[in-house]
């Protein structure tokens, strides 16, 4: 029940939150969650952090500032409060998976979120059922790949990682998701990429590796 929430309440805040601040700021609250995760696995589950851990949510944390900052605008409070709302609903639901999965195979619990998910998302947003039957072919495949390579890919791959790392760690190292996006938008989607974003994106790339060689989950 707990990932179900933390899942839900993710997708729907960060998106109510768009809606009212711009998309860079929205990620970069959004990307406040490792931090959220931390104190709770302090307070909750009595992981302890080392320097090297706390010197790299701090990289990581700056280095994403620098990375996603852009037109920064705030048309509502209430769409701050959402994107912060959707930051704790993400650390919620780190801190429940790498708490209570544990022993579950990643690819199950994957299947159960999902499922869980994607009724609870269906029923709260009530969408129509109708434009299902309006898409193409070309799209069907593109929703397939979001399905499968966007979603349950990298879902059973955290909780696979979470069985491995405590839930501060495994969050810190999901923060090379927007260096990737990054990278991939200048790659594949002619973006630019300023200096100042690739000195952000090596910031990250730098904390991870910190992270990575702090001490192991006890």
């Amino acid at each position: 029940i707990g990932m179900t929430c933390g899942t839900t309440g993710l997708k729907t805040l960060y998106f109510k939150s768009i809606e009212g601040i711009s998309i860079s700021l929205a990620a970069l609250l959004l990307f406040t969650f490792p931090i959220f995760v931390n104190v709770g696995a302090y307070f909750f589950l009595k992981e302890k952090m080392n320097i090297r851990q706390l010197l790299s949510l701090v990289l990581a944390t700056s280095g994403i500032a620098i990375l996603v900052w852009g037109p920064l605008f705030v048309n509502s409070f209430s769409a701050v409060v959402f994107a912060l709302l959707a930051a704790i609903s993400y650390a919620v639901y780190v801190l429940v998976s790498g708490h209570y999965q544990q022993g579950v195979p990643p690819l199950s619990s994957s299947l159960y979120v999902i499922t869980s998910a994607a009724v609870a998302l269906f029923v709260f947003h009530q969408p129509s059922a109708g434009r299902l039957l309006q898409f193409s072919s070309e799209e069907y495949l593109i929703f397939l790949g979001l399905a499968t390579i966007c979603t349950v890919a990298p879902l059973t791959l955290f909780l696979a990682g979470l069985q491995r790392l405590s839930s501060s760690k495994a969050s810190l190292d999901v923060m090379i998701e927007p260096v990737v996006a990054a990278i991939a938008a200048w790659a594949l989607l002619d973006e630019k990429l300023s200096l100042v974003q690739s000195a952000g994106a090596i910031l990250v790339l730098f904390s991870l590796f910190l992270n990575a060689t702090s001490a192991k989950k006890i």
